[in-house]
């Protein structure tokens, strides 16, 4: 070819992807076009509402407790709550039908670094892949996931540091059917066990022989869960529950024959799920797994206000997985929570007229889901994803007491007897986080506390699985309370965390 030739075809090329480039420009956009315009506007706060591109049974199931379409545009307020100026930019887009994977960066200057990881040079830089089914030109579902590069993943899954493997004896009490996941054990006065079903919406009660007797259902409807239970002096059972429904959403209470009423009512994308009663004071308390909050409200039922907003309470900005504030108990003239995914054991004091004091850091470095204390003041602490029970003593000590050669696959909560001998577990049988190897069967386990049951007591044996032992960490002491004249439990706290 000649170089004129050349010169000609050159511009002939030239124009040619002008011309193209040019019709791709005045082309419309496509309605998948604008949703993702929609969604990225409203994570880089453009005024308009981000609801208007979600379906109304929208679901975010990128965490352990989904959130509905409320649910997540609060949290894209907090996280513009947590980086003030964030911008968030499509990297890549790949599209098929009823389907968008946007690769997305968000970056910015947080308002606390102290709070955000990782931080470079005190901006932060994260990237992630998130999947959006869309129907009937509304998202209707989203899942995301932080690319490791950028989010080592132990920032995801921050597991608890080696402890001493000390296995109690074990034995498997119940074993639910496939796809059940118990989020919930409390023991009635008479010690028998009541267990809820999360998403299936059932509480059911166990017999001597295991078999499981339904008590209650509640229709929970989509990404609903029945979550926790707590006795109280009388013998009624109150229940947090999670629903999209506002009928349903809240506290319920039952009596001893299975009836029951929603007493409490929460504000819409809320996320009760650990329930301590303070019956001095005609109270219950909610933990609030993604508000940072915990809520009260009168036993004789009402709407829930805010008995406690903190930080700590919440999950982590950016990075977080777990929720905030999780399980909840009465120790004294306090509550204990924990906030798993900060792995903190936080101690709320109860005043005399029943408000709240301020939050103490208690324990770090103990991601728990809920926990039992015992009468001398000490905790078990389950620890779900982790598959272990940690005993903490009075003294700061812990220890592995369970896993899975117990068949404590996925704990999720824990109940002391009347008595103390035996502490109940209730498992999701690894249905959240499969344990390779192990079919997802829910099972409900009992240990023996009582002294004949040491660390080289038999236990449940089961081949491939073993848990790694290592030193005990401890640095700065909080107090937990214990009974009555008792000088407490000592328990490891980080300086990072003090208030």
């Amino acid at each position: 070819m000649s170089p004129a030739s050349r010169r000609l075809f050159s511009i002939g090329v030239c124009a040619l992807m002008l011309i193209i480039a040019s019709a791709r420009a005045a082309a419309p956009q496509s309605a998948a076009d604008r949703l993702v315009k929609a969604y990225l506007d409203a994570w880089n706060g453009v005024p308009g509402q981000p609801g208007a591109a979600l379906a109304p049974d929208f679901v975010d199931s990128t965490t352990l407790l989904p959130l509905d379409g409320a649910g997540f545009t609060a949290e894209i307020g907090a996280w513009r709550g947590a980086i003030p100026h964030l911008k968030v930019s499509l990297l890549e887009r790949t599209s098929a039908a009823g389907e968008e994977v946007l690769r997305l960066r968000f970056e910015g200057r947080p308002a606390n670094p102290a709070e955000l990881l990782p931080v470079t040079g005190g901006t932060v830089a994260i990237e992630q892949t998130e999947r959006l089914r869309i129907h009937d030109g509304k998202i209707f579902s989203r899942q995301a996931s932080v690319d490791e590069w950028t989010v080592p993943s132990e920032l995801l899954f921050a597991a608890p540091p080696a402890f001493p493997y000390e296995p109690l004896s074990a034995s498997v009490v119940a074993r639910f059917g496939p796809g059940q996941f118990l989020e919930s054990i409390a023991l009635a006065s008479d010690g028998t066990p009541f267990v809820s079903t999360g998403p299936a919406g059932i509480i059911a009660s166990l017999d001597a022989e295991g078999r499981q007797h339904p008590f209650a259902t509640l229709d929970v409807g989509p990404r609903g869960f029945v979550m926790c239970l707590a006795f109280d002096l009388k013998g009624r059972l109150y229940v947090t529950v999670i629903s999209a429904n506002p009928a349903v959403h809240g506290v319920w209470r039952f009596t001893s024959d299975g009836h029951g009423a929603r007493i409490t009512t929460l504000p819409p994308g809320s996320a009760p799920n650990g329930l301590a009663l303070d019956e001095a004071h005609g109270l219950m308390l909610i933990a609030d797994s993604f508000g940072g909050v915990i809520w009260r409200a009168a036993m004789s039922g009402g709407a829930g206000e805010a008995w406690i907003r903190d930080p700590l309470l919440a999950p982590r900005p950016l990075v977080g997985r777990f929720p905030g504030a999780n399980g909840l108990q009465r120790a004294g003239t306090a509550v204990l929570v924990t906030v798993s995914d900060r792995g903190l054991l936080l101690r709320v004091p109860i005043t005399s007229t029943g408000a709240a004091g301020p939050v103490e850091v208690v324990a770090a470095g103990l991601p728990g889901d809920d926990f039992a204390v015992a009468p001398d003041g000490g905790v078990y602490v389950t620890t779900h994803p982790f598959n272990t029970v940690i005993h903490v003593s009075r003294d700061g000590r812990r220890r592995v007491i369970a896993g899975p050669e117990q068949e404590v696959v996925g704990p999720t909560s824990a109940a002391l007897t009347p008595d103390g001998k035996f502490l109940y577990v209730a498992t999701d049988g690894g249905l959240y986080r499969p344990l390779p190897g192990r079919p997802p069967v829910a099972r409900v386990v009992k240990l023996q506390l009582t002294p004949g049951s040491s660390a080289t007591s038999a236990a449940i044996r089961t081949p491939g699985a073993s848990l790694t032992s290592g030193a005990v960490q401890t640095s700065g002491a909080h107090l937990l309370p214990g009974p009555a004249g008792s000088p407490g439990i000592r328990g490891p706290a980080a300086d990072a965390h003090a208030r």
